[in-house]
């Protein structure tokens, strides 16, 4: 992940391998995404897990 500035000079995250951007700061290992219907889910890239519940 790295630590990015918006033209508004607000932060987010970039995930570098996968283009993924957030702006809440990166949960160890794991991207958080959201499907087609709004919902949001997690995914660890170094297991290649899913999850709907957020890791802990």
């Amino acid at each position: 992940w790295e630590e990015k500035l918006s033209d508004t000079k607000e932060r987010f995250y970039l995930e570098v391998a996968t283009g993924h951007t957030q702006w809440e700061l990166p949960l160890d290992g794991w991207v958080e995404l959201v499907d087609d219907d709004g919902e949001k889910y997690y995914w660890d890239p170094l297991r290649d897990h899913t999850q709907w519940d957020p890791p802990v």
